[in-house]
């Protein structure tokens, strides 16, 4: 079994275990796991290197912390967004300066601040799927979507919004 293999694998088991069963989800686990604190100690690291604003909306669209980003102590605008998914150790940065057109997820490179905030991340154990995980389909179905949508691994482990950083 190759990484994406282990990766979706793993993935699955993730899903199941926060949403239950996948043909009827149960989104109580993103609020009890945001009460419970889940990620706080890499918002804490996170808010030791960058300026910091939560953006945080838990319901039925979102199950993932968001936090918008710039470089410590500039007034300019905020130049990433982070989501630190409910589900597990996954996350996804987007940049919100100069975003990419079709999918402004930063999968593996940057340099000086972005560098560090990617570096964070993966040392406090995020997993950043590539945009080709996050577009694959998953089994979620919640219950008022119709049968033809299909729910991706970014729609389950982050948000139902497209993911564009405006």
């Amino acid at each position: 079994m190759g990484p994406i293999e282990r990766t979706r694998a793993q993935i699955e088991s993730d899903l199941e275990a926060a949403y239950g069963e996948l043909a009827r989800p149960s989104y109580a686990f993103a609020a009890e796991r945001l009460e419970a604190g889940m990620h706080g100690e890499t918002v804490t690291r996170l808010a030791q290197e960058f300026d910091w604003e939560d953006r945080t909306s838990i319901g039925s669209d979102d199950v993932c912390i968001s936090l918008w980003l710039r470089p410590k102590d500039t007034s300019g605008p905020w130049q990433w967004r982070v989501l630190l998914s409910l589900v597990g150790n996954y996350a996804v940065v987007d940049r919100l300066i100069e975003p990419s057109k079709d999918w402004p997820v930063i999968e593996a490179h940057g340099d000086g601040p972005e560098a560090v905030l990617l570096s964070t991340l993966r040392g406090s154990g995020f997993e950043l799927l590539p945009s080709s995980e996050l577009r694959e389909p998953t089994a979620l179905r919640p219950a008022n979507s119709d049968p033809s949508e299909v729910y991706t691994v970014y729609n389950a482990l982050f948000s139902d919004a497209v993911p564009h950083p405006t």
